[in-house]
């Protein structure tokens, strides 16, 4: 028997032009490219038009395949394939499946030992229509190159029946799991759909859509991992194709999957293969496809006119959200499904089942404080200075707001709860609510856990106050307080007894998260991969006559072909690029580690020569550049993900013996952003020695990345300080940098400005309150001061008082006498005024003065003017008197300045001990201990976390401000001895706050440089 002599095959008796079939095939697909070869990446991924268009050239193109292959004649069917029976290269094994066009087979490749999917369909070529479409779709497929989706390794005819040889994948397809086991868990379902939409998003990327996503074309690996296959092969790309199909004889392919406007021909985009998602997701959930009928016209009135029945009335463990999300994807309208696949994922995310790890205690009672204040606090607080006047108002009114302000936290949690998963300062920290068993989360397990929460709580706060409109006049008071202190302290137990659970062990797991089945984690940023536009590596305009051919593969590159090097080359078939590595002709055939190699970090060995004469091995030609060219203009997010790629890679390598030699160069960045860790040297590189160990790579490759040393916050600190390590004489281990970089990945990677913004926030909320509380109420106190009802409680007080100081005028038995008449006169008509003592202050500090005043108005009922007069003649001479005896003469203040006095006093204070606060929290944490939860720090120019010292400096320039503010008043003139009384002080207080809140605006928009870091040498990073 003879052999072909282009790639050393044996060659049939018969075969024309003396080649064999796949050589054949490529020579005829040579001339087709050696005119004009277009790159795939003109492909349009949302127009049917456009692919239209490529058909018909790549048709007209393929003109002169006919006279080489032969002219069209009848029929023939594909030959009979037996189990251990050998058909050209391969030896058949078992039946994988069975498609409308053709089988795959499991084979072995008899030349390789390599064991593949081939893709055998059922007709041999008969036309030149057929030819051009067989080979445009093997193109397709081979386009793409993903984790999700089955790897092309070549296409070629045996005996006029073409086949393509696949990656081989032994878990089956996720039809096949669903008729075994039943349908999926939620979580397990979704996490094999996100799987699939990444597949198919890397396909969107080089404009294919596949337009038969179904079940059957998913398949499973031996991890675990679902891969999407034929790609366009079961049915055409053309949608006129589709409805001819319809017409005639029947629809290729499933239609059960297929959106409406598929059905009907029109023009398909990105949301036709998204509807095809979302039947797979219903037949994972559900065990059935959204439609289904006993005929083809009624299946297709169906899937056009009606609705499929919601997968959660068909599951009751489905959460309501996920169906919902299910229900939008097979909506009738293009226009109202996920616009992309990156907008399904998102929307899918939080029904995967993760591993996230429980909240920390810190940052789970900081999200609860900031709800509380920020969120309820502030409504609330401003509620109570509006509707309680402390001159006229009813104290009801603040028991009614104080009860409802636990009603309103409750529905405050169970709407955001029940609807996105997290409150929205929970959000802000990167926490969410789950469920236990990290199946999706139910609104009957957020109204447990937040009816279990509020709900006693409620009960005990009306109960214990004594109902919505207590009387707090008629309350018993505890140490001469208003407050019952026994039974707040009942209340605060019973707000602990929620708590009483919480281990650090338990993740800090409280009573009402045990009862609902639910547990508060804290989720990872998604560590999203910025992908470049992905460039396809261009096909040659014109093969040099003279090319080099190593087997199927005729070379680009005239250069040196000599042991050592790496060619490019071109596969005229599949019209892709790939890689030779020419070797010594002594080198063994590649081991079988190697050759079945299939994973992200690494080329897809396609196929190699031994002979006397060549000794190659053929890889695929990865897109994108070497890493050490692009590092410098990447983010740290991006880094950080590369540098996990390389550590996975690296570990995984050197566990199953397929570690290459190891160089800086060898580091290869793909356009979507993954690494690639490549055998040799890229072709145009400098051979060079591959000698480092592992560690000594990742240490090379974190001495390229740059530290940005002029500007820190280019940096988190968590990377300074890894990489720090990484360059310096002594590394760790790959396990350590593999946990670093994981744990980096998760966390912020920029200060965003909320962040920012929160500590501020925080500082200022109870700031805002006092000062918002205080305008409120002070100008009511400060006209009750002035008014009748205060000089009567004055008057009424001398009498009751028995703290006078034995000279005191007030004492002498005349001037009481005075002061009686003097109330009986003045104020008898407030004194028969019942409506008087039931309101605001009177009823709640001065409820004993009532029997006192209906005593004195007994004993003087009528009060002549002649007395009255007399009697304020006495009560001035003894005012007068006190006032000589104090040394202090009375100055009588208005309204509007006592009101600044203590509007501004009050300010300062809060002020002042929130100032102290931070102070203490600078001296624990550098930087802060908020700020730290946030994950944020603060470094020095040379990258490095502050000093404490520098910390307290940094807080005491930031509250400079209010400490100039605290001098003011400090030497302020003073009232009654101790209380502040500066000149215009609301004037200093609005100046003071102005001041504070500009360098607060600044923080927040600078983020990482605020004024006080200006001025200490400090930057905030994420930590």
């Amino acid at each position: 028997m003879t052999s072909c002599p282009r790639c050393g095959r044996p060659l049939a008796a018969d075969a024309p032009a003396g080649l064999c079939g796949s050589c054949l095939l490529a020579a005829s697909a040579e001339t087709m490219v050696s005119g004009s070869i277009e790159s795939m990446a003109t492909m349009s991924s949302g127009s049917t038009d456009s692919m239209a268009t490529m058909s018909s050239k790549s048709t007209d193109s393929m003109a002169t395949m006919s006279s080489a292959v032969g002219s069209a004649g009848p029929a023939a069917p594909a030959p009979t394939l037996e189990p251990g029976t050998e058909w050209g290269p391969y030896r058949i094994g078992r039946l994988l499946g069975r498609g409308g066009m053709g089988e795959v087979y499991e084979v072995d490749h008899l030349a390789s030992g390599r064991r593949v999917a081939l893709k055998v369909l059922r007709s041999r070529l008969q036309s030149q229509d057929e030819r051009a479409r067989f080979l445009r779709e093997g193109q397709l497929a081979a386009s793409v190159s993903h984790p999700h989706t089955v790897y092309i390794f070549g296409s070629e005819e045996i005996g006029g029946t073409p086949v393509i040889s696949m990656e081989l994948l032994t878990g089956g397809t996720l039809k096949d799991r669903v008729t075994a086991n039943g349908p999926m868990r939620p979580a397990e379902a979704v996490a094999a759909v996100m799987d699939l939409i990444g597949g198919l998003d890397a396909a969107a990327a080089v404009g294919i859509l596949h337009r038969d996503i179904k079940p059957s074309n998913c398949f499973i690996d031996r991890d675990g991992v679902v891969k999407v296959g034929d790609f366009g092969l079961s049915i055409s790309t053309l949608a006129r194709d589709v409805h001819q199909q319809l017409v005639t004889s029947g629809f290729e392919g499933t239609p059960q999957f297929a959106p409406p406007e598929q059905l009907r021909g029109e023009p398909l985009d990105v949301r036709a293969d998204i509807y095809a998602v979302g039947a797979t997701l219903y037949y994972l959930l559900t065990g059935r496809a959204p439609f289904d009928a006993p005929d083809l016209p009624q299946l297709f009135t169906k899937v056009t006119t009606e609705t499929a029945v919601p997968p959660r009335q068909l599951r009751s463990d489905i959460p309501a959200r996920l169906s919902s999300l299910v229900m939008q994807c097979l909506s009738k309208t293009p226009a109202s499904r996920p616009a992309s696949y990156p907008a399904l994922a998102e929307a899918l995310r939080p029904f995967v089942a993760r591993d996230d790890k429980p909240a920390p205690l810190v940052p789970r009672v900081l999200a609860g404080a900031l709800d509380a204040w920020v969120i309820v606090g502030l409504p609330v607080g401003f509620a109570s200075a509006l509707l309680v006047d402390p001159l006229a108002g009813d104290p009801a009114i603040t028991v009614a707001v104080t009860h409802w302000s636990w009603v309103v936290s409750f529905l405050y949690y169970l709407v955001l709860e029940g609807t996105i998963g997290t409150s929205l300062c929970k959000r802000l920290l990167g926490l969410r609510v789950v469920s236990a068993d990290g199946t999706g989360l139910s609104w009957r397990q957020i109204a447990i856990r937040t009816t279990v929460f509020y709900a006693p709580s409620i009960v005990l706060s009306v109960v214990l106050t004594g109902g919505f409109a207590a009387d707090y006049s008629q309350r018993p008071r505890s140490n001469g307080w208003s407050v019952d202190v026994p039974r707040a302290a009942t209340l605060i137990a019973g707000f602990a007894m929620f708590f009483a659970t919480a281990r650090r062990r338990n993740g800090w797991t409280g009573l009402h998260d045990v009862l609902s089945r639910t547990r508060v984690v804290a989720r990872p940023v998604a560590a999203d991969r910025h992908a470049r536009g992905v460039q396809p590596a261009p096909a040659p305009a014109v093969l040099a006559p003279n090319a080099r051919h190593y087997g199927p593969f005729v070379a680009i590159d005239q250069a040196e072909h000599g042991p050592g090097s790496v060619v490019r080359a071109f596969d005229p078939v599949l019209r892709r690029q790939v890689w030779i590595e020419v070797k010594e002709s002594s080198a063994q055939p590649i081991g079988s580690a190697r050759r079945d190699l299939a994973r992200p970090g690494r080329l897809h060995w396609l196929t190699g020569g031994r002979s006397a004469s060549e000794s190659w091995d053929a890889y695929e030609a990865p897109d994108g550049g070497g890493w050490t060219d692009t590092v410098a203009a990447s983010t740290w997010r991006q880094t950080n993900l590369e540098l996990l790629d390389l550590v996975n890679e690296l570990s995984t390598a050197a566990g199953d013996g397929t570690q290459p030699g190891l160089a800086l160069d060898r580091i290869w960045k793909r356009d979507n952003g993954r690494i690639v860790l490549l055998d040799f040297a890229p072709p145009g590189a400098v051979r060079g020695a591959a000698s480092l160990t592992p560690e000594q790579l990742l240490q090379a490759a974190a001495n390229r990345v740059p530290r940005g040393a002029s500007e820190p916050g280019v940096l988190p600190l968590s990377a300074h300080t890894f990489l720090e390590r990484w360059s310096g004489p002594t590394v760790a281990t790959l396990a350590d940098a593999r946990q670093a970089l994981m744990t980096m990945a998760g966390a912020p990677n920029y200060v965003h400005w909320w962040r920012r913004g929160i500590p501020g926030t925080l500082v200022a909320a109870p700031v805002a309150l006092v000062l918002l509380v205080t305008a409120v109420i002070v100008p009511s106190l400060a006209r009750f001061q002035s008014s009748e009802t205060i000089a009567m409680m004055n008057l009424l007080g001398s009498l009751q008082s028995t703290t006078l100081a034995a000279d005191s005028p007030f004492r002498r038995s005349e001037v009481r006498s005075a002061t009686e008449v003097a109330v009986a006169g003045h104020y008898g008509n407030l004194i028969r005024d019942d409506a008087f003592w039931q309101a605001g202050v009177v009823r709640s500090l001065a409820p004993e003065y009532r029997p006192s005043a209906e005593d004195i108005l007994k004993r003087h009922p009528d009060v002549s003017a002649a007395q009255l007069a007399e009697a304020d003649r006495v009560l001035n001479a003894a005012r007068e008197e006190q006032d000589r005896l104090r040394g202090s003469p009375r100055k009588e203040r208005s309204i509007i300045e006592l009101s600044g006095v203590i509007i501004s006093t009050v300010t300062a204070l809060a002020l002042a001990l929130v100032l102290v606060v931070c102070a203490i929290s600078s001296l624990l944490v550098p930087g802060g201990l908020v700020s730290r939860n946030l994950g944020l720090a603060t470094v020095t120019r040379s990258g490095r976390e502050i000093s404490r010292v520098r910390s307290l400096a940094r807080v005491l320039i930031a509250g400079l401000p209010g400490i100039v503010w605290f001098a003011y008043l400090a030497f302020s003139p003073r009232v009654q001895g101790f209380v502040p009384a500066p000149p215009r002080p609301i004037t200093a207080t609005v100046i003071t706050l102005s001041v504070l809140a500009i360098g607060f605006v600044w923080t927040v928009v600078r983020r990482t440089r605020g004024p006080h870091d200006l001025l200490t040498g400090t930057w905030v990073v994420p930590r």
